[in-house]
Parts: structure tokens; C-alpha cells; sequence
């Protein structure tokens, strides 16, 4: 019996794309690397959420598995702790293959009180 197209599977049509994810606002800087910009709210994030946040990781599991073997850089320094507060100004950058990815924190808008 032949599988049936369901939601699923079969090709995209125009118009299933659910558009970008409702998080902060990504800015593109360069086509030769990929580069971004990444708006904060507070006063850090912990650099396993910024991972997946810039989706730079699908998962936490994967986001800290990166940190562990060592493929992530903050500020041009190899970092190891999963949770190392990331502040506005830093510069985390991933080497995968012949790429690299960066993302510099940026300070975001002022939240209301």
C-alpha cells in the first residue's frame, strides 16, 4: 500500500513557511562569514541559551556539547563553561569546517519599568 501525503512530508508549498521565530530581531552583517548581531535584554545571557538563541545550536544538549569540545570562542578565547555570562560587547564565535559563525551582544532596548 502506498504511503499516503500527509502534513508531514511532500514538498513545501508557498505559504507553509511560518516565518522567522518570535525571539529578538537578528541582523545580518556579511555574506562571507556569517555574522549577527545579537540584541540583550538584562544584563548577561548564559552562553549555552545565546547558542541557541542565535541558533547556532537546535538544541541545549547540542549548545553544550560545543562548549565542552571546545569549539566556541569568546572574544577570541577558547571557552569551556557552559554558562559563562555573555555581557553587551562580546564577540562568541563558532569554527565549523572552513566557516565561521559570530555573533557580537549588543545592548538591547531599555525594557519599561
Amino acid at each position: 500500500m502506498p504511503a499516503r501525503a500527509g502534513p508531514l512530508c511532500g514538498p513545501a508549498r508557498l505559504g507553509d513557511n511560518p516565518g522567522p521565530p518570535s525571539g529578538p530581531r537578528f541582523l545580518e552583517r556579511s555574506t562571507a562569514m556569517t555574522d549577527l548581531d545579537f540584541p540583550l535584554r538584562g544584563d548577561f545571557i548564559p552562553l549555552d541559551s545565546l547558542l541557541k538563541a542565535t541558533g547556532f545550536a537546535s538544541s541545549g544538549a547540542q549548545a553544550k556539547a560545543l562548549v565542552a569540545e571546545g569549539g566556541i570562542q569568546v572574544d577570541g578565547q577558547e571557552e569551556l563553561r557552559k554558562t559563562a555570562k555573555i555581557r553587551a560587547g562580546q564577540v562568541v564565535a563558532l569554527k565549523e569546517g572552513g566557516r565561521t559563525r559570530r555573533s557580537r551582544v549588543i545592548a538591547g532596548e531599555a525594557q519599561p519599568d
